[in-house]
């Protein structure tokens, strides 16, 4: 059936489920269409038969105790464990206690004061940091958020600074049977999932007036492009993927590509490594360590599973470190070379102990083309358009449009579409 449908959602990540979840609540007849062959997104879930430990190719952290999150993890009975392990720094070739860069930089971000929005390296440089405090915080900066700290906005990581210190962003937490359980969960509170959601179904062009949509799809069996009709329709497509054309909007929305054309998407590159023991442990400095920061290494931060779990290793590269790697290819061969180097371990060692390697390069992939957003210096107008109706008919969702500052999460993701959905649903929806 190809509607028509009171609401259509593009996309069947965090964002569009729970769009598609709120306005069904509401009464409304949903369809959600998915390119891909999964649902979830940028959350990936990998599943490994001789590894008991779910992989995580995308989202692995529940930052926070976000309300939005927390209330999916209760609905599906899913639990969560908080991370821990000490946070350790590779300086010197001596494995020390890491300061906390993020009360730094909370310091900076609460004591700056801003008649425009201006480049956080700039207000760095402002607070006349020794080097290597300021190559820290801009590490943390550019690895975390994705961000590029000579573009970034001060006043962007403002919000987003109080956005977590209002959750209690500083603790993390991992799903225990996989991140993929919360866009499960989503999927199996629709009243016909099987039906709502379909699957391997990409949306080229959304032609539209108010009150009245048409999406055109494919593959159709006669090689031409299917049509989905709906009175308004949810866009949940990251903003990369809306910026490279993935999506034809027939006429082309007020305001749509000056938004788009403002708007950043970082790149974060992760590798997850398993291993036949946990061979850094052999360090006493080691054993309690959950983190290692290496500043000075391509990947610039490792992290491990509790030791009653498989012994894994993740490499973490974000933003303008991310695209180096990315860009001069190997990258495997690349967090191999600093496995070795950050837990100051023979390179032979490393291969030998090595099992297998996880990798997805969400810079490649057509669908989402890059990791999370980030703001540049300027553009929070941009966001703001973004999360505006167009006539009460085009609703926009994703962790790119949400005001408060949690950009880059699943929080705000879901966030997003249960507000995309209200907005959708305010007044009275008249069933075609």
């Amino acid at each position: 059936m190809n509607g028509p449908f009171d609401i259509a959602v593009i996309g069947a990540g965090a964002a569009g489920l729970a769009a598609a979840v709120t306005a069904e609540r509401s009464g409304a007849r949903v369809v959600v269409l998915e390119a891909r062959n999964r649902i979830g997104g940028r959350i990936f879930t990998h599943r490994d038969p001789l590894c008991a430990t779910p992989i995580e190719l995308g989202a692995e952290f529940v930052h926070g105790k976000s309300p939005h999150l927390w209330r999916q993890l209760d609905r599906g009975g899913l639990r969560a464990t908080r991370v821990g392990g000490d946070h350790k720094c590779l300086e010197d070739g001596s494995y020390v206690e890491c300061g906390d860069v993020v009360e730094q930089l909370s310091t900076l971000l609460d004591h700056a004061r801003l008649d425009e929005d201006r480049p956080v390296s700039e207000v760095l440089a402002d607070a006349r940091l020794e080097a290597g405090a300021r190559n820290r915080v801009v590490s943390y900066i550019e690895g975390f958020n994705a961000a590029t700290a000579s573009r970034a906005s001060t006043i962007a990581l403002q919000r987003q600074q109080k956005a977590e210190d209002d959750i209690e962003g500083d603790s993390s937490f991992r799903v225990l049977d996989g991140y993929e359980a919360v866009p499960l969960s989503l999927y199996r509170e629709l009243a016909e999932p099987h039906r709502t959601v379909r699957l391997n179904t990409i949306v080229r062009a959304v032609e539209w007036r108010p009150g009245d949509v048409e999406l055109k799809i494919e593959p159709a069996p006669d090689g031409n492009l299917a049509t989905v009709r709906a009175r308004k329709v949810i866009v949940t497509v990251p903003v990369a993927a809306l910026r490279a054309g993935a999506i034809d909007f027939r006429p082309e929305p007020p305001g749509l590509a000056e938004a788009l054309s403002r708007m950043e998407t970082g790149q974060a590159l992760r590798i997850t490594l398993r291993f036949r023991r946990r061979f850094w442990e052999d360090r006493d400095e080691l054993k309690d360590a959950g983190f290692v920061h290496a500043y000075n290494q391509p990947f610039r931060t490792w992290w491990t599973q509790s030791p009653t779990e498989a012994p894994l290793l993740t490499a973490w590269a974000g933003g303008p470190a991310a695209e180096r790697i990315l860009d001069a290819g190997r990258p495997l061969e690349t967090a191999i070379a600093t496995c070795a180097a950050v837990f100051r371990t023979d390179l032979n060692i490393v291969r030998e102990e090595l099992c297998a390697s996880y990798f997805h390069d969400w810079r490649a992939d057509e669908f989402s083309r890059g990791a999370y957003t980030w703001v540049a210096a300027g553009a929070l107008p941009a966001v703001e358009q973004l999360a505006r109706p167009v006539e009460n008919t085009i609703f926009m969702a994703g962790e790119a449009t949400d005001t408060e500052g949690h950009w880059g999460t699943v929080h705000g993701a879901i966030a997003s579409g249960e507000r995309a959905a209200r907005q959708a649903m305010q007044g009275d929806l008249t069933r075609v």
